[in-house]
């Protein structure tokens, strides 16, 4: 289970609310600007609602905390106050937490580990998507796509796509292996995460 609204419709805020645990069966995100802002799991779907329609509402972290004190910040807009490289850093401890804590994020946890443990992955901002992991060049929304998607499987294989249709992909039988591939394919000149989005000028 997936839903989302379009930042577009509320003034670049959306939310995502993804299936749960048996005992906390809705996890909800509240996004801003392309960055999380508040995560966690809840229990009842009104709750969900009051605090869907208060931040589509405009409301701040404090008020949404209020409502819900179990609901985490991730940071993140904080950490890219701080720098880029601040901020790719706490996207990458969220993601894990997350993976490790909620049972429906569970698989992904081996390719965030290993996306973290090279080099060259980890100075990039980590985007995930469906479970997918691939790497943006900034760090802001729209995001700078520069490598395939690596896709985890519940068996424990991963794929590598190398196209957005889908059509063109690798198996490859460990998230580390898929890593490397993804690594090997990165140009020699690629550097760290910058600041801003896609759309953002360029010196």
């Amino acid at each position: 289970m997936r839903t989302e609204v379009d930042g577009r419709v509320t003034g670049e805020r959306f939310l995502a609310l993804r299936e749960g645990s048996t005992v906390l069966p809705f996890d909800i995100s509240l996004w801003s600007r392309g960055g999380e802002r508040v995560q966690g799991p809840m229990a009842d779907l009104r709750q969900v609602a009051q605090v869907a329609h208060a931040w589509r509402s405009g409301a701040s972290f404090a008020t949404v905390h209020t409502l819900c004190p179990f609901l985490e910040s991730g940071d993140l807009r904080a950490a890219m106050g701080r720098g880029p490289a601040e901020a790719v850093a706490v996207k990458w401890r969220m993601n894990e937490v997350r993976a490790r804590h909620f049972p429906v994020w569970s698989h992904q946890l081996p390719l965030l580990i290993a996306g973290y443990t090279e080099p060259r992955l980890r100075r990039l901002f980590p985007v995930t998507s469906h479970f997918s992991l691939w790497l943006s060049g900034c760090v802001e929304y729209p995001h700078l796509r520069l490598t395939p998607l690596i896709e985890p499987l519940r068996d424990g294989r991963h794929h590598v796509v190398h196209h957005r249709s889908g059509r063109e992909r690798e198996t490859f039988g460990s998230a580390e292996e898929a890593v490397a591939r993804v690594a090997a394919l990165l140009p020699a000149d690629i550097g760290p995460a910058a600041a801003g989005s896609a759309a953002s000028p360029r010196g």
